[in-house]
């Protein structure tokens, strides 16, 4: 009698423990990446260099972009706008673009989770599997990881997740508010990644074949979707037109997907659902989280806490990701494919898929319960008890492999931002040198992050990201550094991947410069003029 008391007054103030509990987990998530990122900072790639140098250079009044060898400005082009000119507002007010990156990640992570949650419950209106599904979110190495990166993917789910939910608020409640409010959110993933051009696809087609209005009516809303979403972006890729003469600076050009690269893809799908193996495998914490489960399935079964059937209102939520996810994994194996082979098919790149499969996977099983209890109480019960312990083994496996991320970010740090990586000494000799010497390196981002100097692009002969010959520009290049070095500048070459590095190209072509520091710390090789 007390134990169906209290369940009627849990149910009496659903609403409220729902958002109490999603703030929870948004509180929770934002603290786990704060603490992981506390002692190094924010992960560090060198896309995270070129968003964080175009914020510096934007809150110093250059413009969006960054700042060539020799201080030559050099306009942002190949990103959108929008996470650069986030960062650079950090700067304006006195923060570090690097320490807003690391409050940013927070910020989207926790907003990620919580939008999970409420994709779950537009679709099911349940509350209990809303936050099921979005403290999975929270424990998923898959959604942590990516979020541990000053990178553009965690901001750009916010903004679809969102775009998609305000966009389905307007199908049910046809308020021309919320498709221009839809259209914001969406045209803000579009200025945060370009593939955010499938999200906006994916929006006006369901806006357009959606039953129930007259076909002039739709391409009218449709024309007002792409206009919102579409204009910002526009003017963006009109001004990269008119100072550089390229819209994103991308070369189609066909390079077929390495057999490396697919087993990346393979290995990072795999990962997703690899717990799953340990279903069967029995322990004491796992016998405890099962008697849980029964007596929970027990107590929904005498109860009303998952809504009816009746109940829940009519939504295409369901469509737009039915439509986005192969929409979006199109562009992005077209990109690879044709605009740039070192785009990986990882966790980050997958990440948008993954946050709607779990949304969707939630989502079905609660369909399935609804289908079984159907048929009959018994077999609803049984499911229920079945996708609570597959939840239980995906969520204990991921929320160790979580923690373990979280450890090893706050002791180590990520990327270029790994403890060891500033010690080098190709890092730590290139400070004796001052501010006159001409610098080439093989990673002007990496160079500029450990030592704020500025670089030119050391000759490559083949360009990893179009997977072509540079040609005749290589040969140049390498004849206009042998001028500058005969006509007495002092010059340093810095080569951070010292694997890659032809010791005989530099010994023949520029014998002039003396080698520094040489081996698995990197190369450092000097010419001090004269």
């Amino acid at each position: 009698m007390y134990l169906m008391a209290g369940l009627t007054w849990v149910e009496s103030r659903g609403k409220l423990l729902f958002l109490l509990g999603l703030m929870l987990l948004a509180v929770a998530a934002g603290s786990l990446l704060l603490c992981s990122t506390a002692e190094h900072g924010i992960g560090v790639r060198s896309d995270s260099v070129e968003y964080i140098w175009a914020a510096e250079t934007l809150a110093s009044g250059a413009g969006l972009g960054r700042l060539s060898g020799e201080g030559d400005f050099k306009p942002l082009i190949q990103f959108p706008p929008l996470y650069s000119t986030v960062l650079a507002v950090f700067e304006w007010v006195g923060v570090r673009a690097w320490e807003g990156a690391r409050w940013l990640a927070a910020f989207f992570f926790a907003a990620n989770i919580v939008l999970v949650g409420l994709a779950v419950f537009r679709l099911t209106s349940s509350r209990v599997l809303a936050l099921a599904a979005a403290g999975f979110a929270l424990a998923a190495p898959a959604v942590f990881e990516v979020n541990l990166w000053a990178m553009t993917e965690a901001p750009y789910v916010t903004f679809v997740l969102l775009g998609f939910l305000v966009l389905d608020d307007f199908f049910r409640l046809g308020q021309t508010r919320l498709l221009v409010f839809a259209g914001i959110s969406l045209g803000l993933a579009l200025l945060t990644r370009y593939v955010g051009a499938s999200a906006v696809g994916a929006a006006g087609l369901v806006l357009l074949l959606r039953p129930g209005k007259p076909w002039l009516a739709k391409v009218k809303e449709g024309a007002l979707l792409a206009a919102v979403a579409g204009l910002p972006i526009g003017l963006w890729m009109v001004r990269n037109l008119l100072i550089a003469g390229s819209a994103t600076n991308k070369i189609l050009n066909y390079h077929p997907i390495s057999a490396e690269k697919w087993e990346i893809f393979r290995d990072t799908l795999a990962a997703w659902v690899s717990p799953t193996e340990n279903f069967f495998l029995t322990g004491k914490r796992k016998l405890v989280a099962l008697l849980g489960i029964v007596v929970g399935a027990l107590l929904v079964h005498r109860s009303s806490w998952v809504a009816s059937p009746a109940k829940r209102g009519s939504t295409l939520l369901g469509w737009l990701f039915l439509v986005y996810v192969p929409a979006y994994v199109f562009i992005v194996f077209f990109s690879v494919l044709y605009a740039g082979a070192a785009i990986p098919l990882d966790d980050r790149m997958m990440y948008p898929v993954y946050t709607i499969l779990i949304v969707a996977a939630f989502s079905s099983m609660f369909f399935l319960w609804m289908r079984g209890r159907a048929l009959a109480p018994a077999l609803g019960t049984a499911a229920l008890i079945l996708f609570g312990l597959a939840i239980y083994t995906l969520a204990e496996s991921h929320a160790a492999d979580t923690l373990a991320l979280a450890v090893e970010s706050r002791e180590r740090g990520k990327g270029y931002a790994l403890a060891d990586l500033a010690r080098r000494q190709v890092v730590l000799r290139l400070v004796e040198y001052p501010d006159d010497y001409l610098i080439y390196t093989d990673n002007v981002h990496q160079l500029y992050y450990f030592s704020g100097r500025l670089a030119y692009l050391f000759p490559i002969a083949f360009d990893t990201a179009t997977q072509q010959q540079t040609g005749e520009g290589y040969a140049l290049s390498l004849a206009a550094i042998q001028d500058r070095l005969a006509e007495g500048q002092k010059i340093i070459f810095v080569f951070f991947f010292w694997e890659d590095l032809d010791t005989m190209l530099i010994e023949e072509y520029f014998p002039q410069m003396q080698l520094i520091v040489g081996g698995e710390e990197g190369y450092l090789y000097v010419s001090e003029g004269g």
